[in-house]
């Protein structure tokens, strides 16, 4: 209609049931351990694409994702500490709850829109929320002497934002952004529990107390195209409120290894503060039919200001 120019829906469902183990492993001949893992996620997207005037376009909606995973990995012991093995049939038997039968909803609500100011000067601005909640139902015990209570559920709303003013002059375009994006603590960095789940091969624990990562960012743009050449720059600042990150936990006997592992200690998921800078720049030329010449460079510094 005049109003409303698109209505899209889009669903999805995935389920994975996976089998981890170290039959193939070294350590396999200290100890057996076998994780089956089952993971679930549902989600979805309303949107609509509305039209109210000529000089007016926007985009708002509604979004959803559920996920589910659950796993306990089990190890029998075959050696003693000695280097000695246990006999078959008294092997210790161990039980961690890896993935805590845990659960994270999202509902997201969003609008987004794009509105001609004169001519050929545009203005978008946009908004987003998110309500979060986050459920451990079968926490490890281990998890309970390092948080205490009150970390078996937890509610969060989240806010960002966008607003960009861009300028077209013939084959040439000018734009100014800031944009506020926000995201909350995965499935992994909140109950991932005594699992190495990273290439520096530590074992990970998760934090169920971490705040979501925002980002605040304004970059200023420039690009150019014509039949044969076209070029384009960048350069943006962006301060990170709450990254997520990992420390190791050197010396802390609440985060020493339950695995088989070369490091003593585990990695915790912590929060920081973080800023960077960057730029970037592009040029491609058309050299004849058939055969483009396609460059870009970029140059990014970050530090991250807790540490």
């Amino acid at each position: 209609s005049r109003f409303i120019n698109s209505v899209t829906l889009k669903s999805y469902y995935s389920f994975v049931d996976h089998l981890m183990n170290n039959y193939l492993r070294p350590n396999f001949v200290k100890m057996d351990a076998s994780t089956p893992v089952t993971s679930g996620t549902t989600g979805g997207k309303l949107e609509f694409g509305l039209s109210p005037s000529e000089r007016l376009f926007f985009y708002t909606g509604i979004d959803l994702n559920n996920e589910k995973r659950e796993g306990s990995r089990t190890r029998i012991i075959k050696l003693k500490p000695d280097g000695t093995p246990f006999p078959e049939t008294s092997r210790p038997v161990k039980v961690d709850s890896v993935w805590q039968d845990a659960s994270i909803i999202d509902i997201g609500f969003f609008v987004e829109g794009t509105y001609r100011l004169a001519g050929n000067f545009f203005a978008t601005a946009g908004l987003r929320t998110d309500m979060v909640n986050a459920e451990a139902k079968s926490p490890a015990s281990g998890f309970k002497i390092k948080y205490g209570t009150g970390f078996e559920s937890s509610s969060e709303n989240t806010f960002g934002g966008n607003l960009s003013f861009k300028y077209n002059l013939k084959n040439t375009q000018f734009q100014l952004a800031y944009g506020r994006g926000t995201r909350s603590a995965s499935m992994l960095e909140r109950y991932i529990y005594h699992l190495a789940v990273g290439a520096d091969g530590y074992e990970y624990v998760g934090n169920p107390f971490l705040k979501a990562e925002k980002n605040n960012q304004i970059e200023i743009s420039v690009s150019h195209k014509s039949n044969r050449f076209s070029f384009g720059s960048s350069i943006f600042y962006s301060m990170i409120d709450d990254y997520i990150s990992a420390v190791y936990k050197d010396g802390d006997n609440n985060f020493k290894k339950v695995f088989d592992n070369p490091f003593p200690f585990a990695k915790q998921f912590v929060n920081v503060d973080a800023e960077q800078i960057g730029t970037e720049a592009y040029l491609n030329i058309m050299l004849f039919k058939g055969l483009e010449f396609i460059s870009n460079i970029a140059f990014t510094k970050a530090d991250n200001k807790t540490f």
